[in-house]
């Protein structure tokens, strides 16, 4: 989907969109939202102009139905687990709850792809951010009580290295999502973390 996008871009957009950078004409990817708002561009660039928007829209959907439909099967197999006793019925609840957040969360960031302001761009990437935290969080638990271990790593090692992805999965996410919302809290557009770091 991602190279489909820089590909429309780099035919249908990059060569045709102008802007003025220091009383200088320039063309490119130097004249997008987010480089004027960020400092940078990121890979979201690429679809953000027409008509690499809508073509883009296009194959978007078979990304997030195949997430869509992940989340429906994870949540099968774990409904699954629980009836045959191998999944604690006690968390069947919070399964089902992160089940439907996950259901209602993912579509966010299909509006977040056609919306001109960069702040609803921000949003759905939050949505699809969040969404992945919590497929994770329940891989993590799926691994945990299956005590399945993975590649040639014992079961504990296993565990024991999914919940330090899982903390640095969540701490990497929590950075984002402070750097990125501080742009828009600031009356500068000066994020609290300098782009070199971000």
């Amino acid at each position: 989907m991602c190279a489909f996008a820089v590909i429309c871009s780099i035919v249908l957009v990059w060569p045709y969109k102008t802007c003025v950078i220091d009383g200088v004409d320039t063309t490119g990817k130097d004249c997008s939202d987010l480089k004027r708002i960020f400092g940078f561009n990121n890979i979201c660039v690429n679809w953000d102009y027409q008509p690499s928007v809508q073509l883009t829209g296009l194959v978007y959907p078979i990304f997030e139905y195949s997430l869509l439909l992940y989340i429906l099967l994870d949540y099968f197999q774990i409904q699954n687990d629980m009836l045959n006793g191998i999944f604690p019925a006690d968390k069947a609840k919070l399964m089902k709850t992160m089940f439907w957040i996950k259901v209602t969360d993912d579509p966010i960031t299909i509006g977040g792809l056609t919306i001109d302001p960069v702040v609803a761009h921000t949003m759905g990437f939050w949505g699809l951010q969040w969404g992945l935290v919590l497929i994770a969080f329940e891989n993590v638990l799926y691994l945990t009580y299956r005590k399945q271990g993975m590649w040639s790593f014992s079961n504990e090692t296993t565990i024991k290295l999914a919940y330090a992805y899982l903390v640095g999965l969540a701490a990497a996410t929590a950075f984002k999502f402070i750097w990125s919302a501080s742009i828009f809290a600031s009356e500068t557009g000066t994020p609290v973390f300098p782009n070199s770091v971000a």
